[in-house]
């Protein structure tokens, strides 16, 4: 993942450019952590050009994909927006970046007052606006935060970063718990949902005129990033379904594992969409196969979940 994805060269720039603003004033991390940190990008960044150039992408679908959202983790108006869509992000980056803020002596500090607000309102979204795109769009900002996180902790003394880190850190926790449970809930109405709709073999939502698929939806600001539960007359059909079949792909996958293997919910591919797999692999591992679910979901892969 390292040598072929540059968000990672590109956290260590941030480490290292931030960390080079704090030492010109006499506040940053050890001198010797901003080398490693160039060297470290450096690399990264090498290793992203030479094997994007050596390895090319066999499956001609994933470039429309890339192709798409190659800007997203260096576009700041992006990273703004997925922060609005799920307002529980910032609340997190937040806390997370306050104890240093404070123990690298900046003017700017989150006072203890300003970080139970921040917290209630992450607790807030956390139970109400979490959803399997939370995570998803927390990826394009997540890196750039920690980076500066850890810049600001090695700028101070480390007993003085850990004394202020405790409540931050504890209210951090207390969020995310709160998001694990409303996304573990989502979850498993998802999953009742998928196995009253189960059936024997493959089987095209898509196509069921007795069982119409609920539409999918588009990801916009309103009720359902603020407050998902009152967001549709029927919570599940409305807003657990749009959300978590969010990537038609992976539909395929959660009906044929939660139903051990009896069933497989999918929709079609379109024309421009992408295609995961293969066909030759696909087909080298069908052929060698054994159990009757194994040879089924490859048959289904095969049939229309392949590319040749």
């Amino acid at each position: 993942m390292a040598l072929v994805h540059p968000a990672l060269a590109l956290m260590s720039l941030v480490y290292a450019a931030v960390g080079g603003v704090l030492s010109a004033f006499g506040r940053g991390p050890p001198r010797r952590t901003l080398g490693a940190a160039l060297a470290m990008s450096s690399l990264l960044l090498a290793a992203y050009g030479v094997t994007s150039t050596l390895l090319p992408p066999t499956n001609p679908t994933i470039l429309r994909a890339l192709t798409n959202n190659r800007y997203d983790y260096i576009d700041p108006v992006w990273m703004f927006v997925t922060m609005a869509l799920f307002p529980m992000l910032p609340a997190l980056w937040l806390l997370l970046v306050a104890p240093g803020l404070e123990t690298a002596r900046l003017r700017w500090r989150l006072s203890s007052r300003a970080e139970t607000v921040v917290a209630v309102l992450g607790l807030w979204f956390a139970a109400n606006g979490v959803s399997l795109l939370t995570w998803l769009f927390a990826r394009h900002t997540a890196g750039y935060v920690l980076a500066l996180a850890l810049v600001l902790a090695l700028a101070a003394p480390a007993g003085a970063w850990l004394a202020r880190a405790r409540r931050p850190l504890m209210l951090f926790a207390v969020i995310m718990t709160v998001a694990a449970s409303s996304y573990a809930i989502d979850l498993s109405l998802l999953g009742r949902f998928l196995d009253q709709r189960g059936d024997n073999g493959a089987v095209d939502v898509d196509a069921s005129a007795s069982q119409p698929w609920p539409p999918r939806q588009r990801v916009t600001f309103g009720t359902r990033a603020y407050f998902k539960w009152a967001a549709g007359d029927d919570y599940v059909r409305d807003v657990v379904v749009p959300d978590y079949d969010w990537y038609l792909v992976t539909l395929a996958f959660q009906s044929f594992f939660s139903s051990d293997g009896r069933t497989v919910l999918f929709h079609r591919i379109p024309a421009k969409g992408w295609i995961p797999f293969e066909c030759a692999p696909v087909e080298q591992t069908l052929s060698s196969a054994r159990g009757e679910a194994r040879l089924m979901f490859l048959r289904f892969l095969a049939e229309h979940y392949c590319v040749r």
